[in-house]
């Protein structure tokens, strides 16, 4: 694929972007689509992605869907700037193969809030192959917990991490990015708790919140059940607002507590009713 008039330069070997995403089950044009699994910062993407009902359930959840994930570069702990380069890249070949002619983005942390709307910031191209972005704690404005991680990486490793630093509020990434990209480029949808380990803030000014996306704080601290997250895409994120979700959401309370994704506690029965 050749660099589109207006988009950045790929700075990757092609043949390297493309081989970076891995679909367990192929693509069979299911009807649903082709969905795109983003993790985050010292992930990968089996580790985020293949015991969790992404991996597991969604490909036969109603209408079906085409899961694949990305695995970043050393665990997406290089420069955010070139991790987005295998999120661009691939957009348009995975639209191509998908029943829909489009593809759906579902990111965790960076992979929700720098990498994918970093892609759609520099290569406006690919917007038209994005029919939405679900982003999960998605640090969108970067976080406060960076100068303790940095701290921590500079004593340990001898400096800090490029990807952690500039998730760090404030950092010139951040500037660059909200610069051009500070707002919805696609349909989006930015979902995230209040008190996340390490995304902060998410009570004031929270950094998840994408002008221009649905943002959803899904929190209720009078009950102890708590799901790392739920299974999202387009039909879901309607369904969120219908009235046979209502009395299921009210007790429950979405978590994602660290920046790693957890296995997610729900089953077969619970996806079933959900979808």
């Amino acid at each position: 694929m050749e660099t589109t008039t207006g988009d950045a330069p790929f700075s990757v070997d092609l043949s390297a972007l493309e081989s970076a995403v891995y679909c367990p089950n192929g693509i069979r044009k299911a009807a649903g689509g082709v969905v795109l699994l983003v993790h985050g910062t010292g992930s990968t993407g089996y580790e985020s992605w293949a015991n969790g009902p992404y991996g597991v359930y969604l490909p036969w959840a109603a209408p079906g869907f085409d899961v694949c994930w990305v695995d970043l570069p050393r665990n997406s702990l290089i420069d955010a700037q070139v991790s987005a380069e295998y999120i661009a890249y691939n957009i348009p070949l995975l639209a191509a193969k998908s029943s829909t002619g489009k593809v759906s983005i579902i990111g965790h942390s960076q992979g929700a809030g720098l990498n994918p709307q970093w892609a759609l910031d520099f290569w406006p191209s690919i917007r038209q192959y994005v029919s939405d972005y679900i982003a999960l704690a998605g640090d969108f404005h970067g976080t406060l917990e960076g100068p303790v991680s940095c701290l921590s990486q500079d004593l340990l490793h001898s400096g800090c991490y490029p990807s952690v630093a500039q998730q760090t509020a404030g950092s010139k990434y951040l500037e660059a990015q909200n610069e051009r990209g500070g707002s919805a480029l696609v349909t989006t949808t930015s979902i995230y708790t209040r008190y996340d380990d390490v995304i902060q803030p998410e009570v004031v000014n929270p950094t998840s919140v994408l002008p221009g996306a649905a943002n959803l704080a899904l929190q209720d601290p009078a009950y102890t059940q708590t799901l790392t997250c739920v299974v999202l895409c387009t039909k879901l994120i309607t369904l969120l607002f219908s009235s046979t979700l209502q009395p299921m959401l009210s007790h429950m309370t979405l978590s994602l507590m660290t920046d790693r994704l957890q296995p997610l506690v729900l089953t077969r029965s619970n996806i079933a009713v959900l979808l």
